[in-house]
């Protein structure tokens, strides 16, 4: 059978067209996850329903799904969480001890915890996730994240064991910072006027300025090059971890709720002015400094 040349073209176009209809509607219905270790859990625990390791599962499957621990399943790690866009309420994701060096969570809105604590992320933003409330991203290579001024809900932020060198947080919703272990130098957290505990420890910060802190209650920024520290006119301080600095003059008068206070390992702090009848429960101290109302 003869077939001119126009019909020959107008069939390859319509084939065409219905291919990538057909593409659109794959598109439409599923996800796709390139990630067989990724896949295989979902599977185990009975959401992604076809059962089959195949790259991809229903929009629908993940549509359902509110809550997701990817942590520990003894189903090899994790390298590329791609597909987790398709969880759009998803409210809890955990993915400890994966091999993740980037994700984006920019779809999962709803978001108000999250565990990725042992991967190998460098950043990661959360401008879109504005409902988050926990967030620990400790044992990382982290060195900047971005959007937390976004996250108005936050109460809790883990970012100890990563490699910050410079922060600064304005976010008045939270209370409780993690960020031991890094290789702070600048740290400014005057944004985070709520903020109650704080650990700092193994950094190498000079100076600390909590002035705008005033719900500050627990500090313990021991093993950092601290020369000088502020703590404003916040007098509810209970703890105060200051050992192995550089500090030459400390004054705790005005903090009579102080339970614990450890300051030894100062080289240059000998006296430590304290206000009268002043009684602190717990004191660790070195044998060259004492406590006194009046230091010169």
């Amino acid at each position: 059978m003869k077939i001119t040349y126009p019909i020959f073209i107008a069939a390859l176009f319509a084939m065409a067209s219905c291919s990538s209809d057909n593409d659109d509607a794959q598109n439409d219905l599923y996800v796709s996850i390139p990630d067989e270790h990724f896949e295989t859990i979902l599977i185990d625990q009975g959401i992604d329903s076809d059962g089959m390791v195949n790259q991809r599962m229903l929009k629908t499957d993940a549509e359902g799904i509110t809550e997701l621990d990817l942590s520990f399943s003894g189903k090899g790690t994790i390298k590329d969480l791609t597909g987790i866009e398709g969880f759009v309420n998803l409210k809890q994701l955990s993915a400890i001890q994966q091999e993740l060096e980037q994700i984006d969570l920019s779809s999962n809105t709803q978001l108000d915890t999250l565990y990725l604590m042992g991967n190998y992320l460098t950043s990661i933003d959360v401008s879109n996730n504005p409902n988050l409330i926990l967030l620990d991203l400790k044992v990382n290579s982290l060195s900047s994240i971005k959007g937390l001024s976004k996250t108005t809900q936050l109460k809790d932020l883990r970012l100890s064991f990563n490699s910050f060198e410079e922060i600064s947080i304005n976010n008045p919703s939270l209370e409780n910072l993690l960020m031991s272990h890094n290789e702070l130098t600048t740290f400014d957290v005057e944004g985070a006027v709520n903020l109650k505990n704080i650990l700092l420890r193994l950094n190498k910060i000079k100076e600390l300025d909590f002035s705008s802190n005033i719900a500050l209650e627990n500090v313990f920024v021991d093993s950092n090059k601290l020369e000088t520290i502020n703590f404003g006119t916040n007098i509810n301080y209970k703890y105060l971890n200051l050992h192995n600095n550089l500090l030459s003059q400390l004054d705790v008068s005005d903090y009579h709720e102080l339970v614990k206070i450890t300051i030894n390992n100062n080289p240059d702090l000998s006296c430590i002015k304290i206000d009268a009848g002043q009684e602190i429960p717990t004191i660790e101290k070195s044998d060259n400094q004492e406590f006194s109302t009046v230091c010169e």
